[in-house]
């Protein structure tokens, strides 16, 4: 499997605050359902937002596509804008994988869950992280449950532990 590197298309100009990757403990999982997926999605980050007239930008690391794409859209030391809470900013020391579809209706495709085996066994070994570190966005204290992200039907907790038993990734 492969990562596709879309920084440079998604970014458009904008710019991120920087860290150091030894400062990243968490990796965070949501979901977006705006109905774009594979190339169109820089273009919807390169979007401008209507009410503020800002460059959108990605608030992700990575995206999953439906068909099992992975795009790395912000750099591993970009903070990226996708886990502010009150009283503390995931932001800061977290990465955000987001994948496309709405799953408080639906599972995630097969080939997302490939996807998401791999990249979370990639990230985990290349960030010295837990499997216990991987979490959902509505997992993060202080977060309002109504969001439901990534949604009852994302089987994290399975993936977590099939990872834990079956490691698929040595890097």
């Amino acid at each position: 499997m492969d990562i596709r590197n879309v920084i440079s298309e998604c970014a458009a100009g904008r710019k991120w605050g920087q860290r150091n990757v030894s400062l990243i403990r968490y990796i965070i999982i949501h979901r977006n359902e705006c109905g774009h997926d594979g190339p169109s999605l820089a273009a919807y980050f390169r979007a401008l937002d209507p009410s503020s007239g800002q460059r959108l930008g990605p608030p992700y690391h990575y995206v999953i596509s439906k068909a099992g794409q992975i795009d790395q859209c912000l750099k591993d030391t970009d903070i990226g804008a996708h886990a502010a809470v009150p009283g503390y900013n995931f932001n800061r020391d977290s990465i955000g994988v987001c994948f496309i579809g709405d799953f408080r209706r639906h599972a995630p495709t097969p080939e997302q869950l490939r996807a998401a085996e791999w990249l979370i066994a990639y990230l985990t070994n290349s960030h010295n992280l837990t499997f216990d570190n991987v979490w959902g966005h509505d997992d993060l204290p202080g977060v309002k449950k109504y969001k439901e992200c990534p949604g009852k039907f994302f089987p994290l907790e399975d993936l977590k532990n099939r990872l834990k038993t079956n490691p698929i990734c040595s890097i």
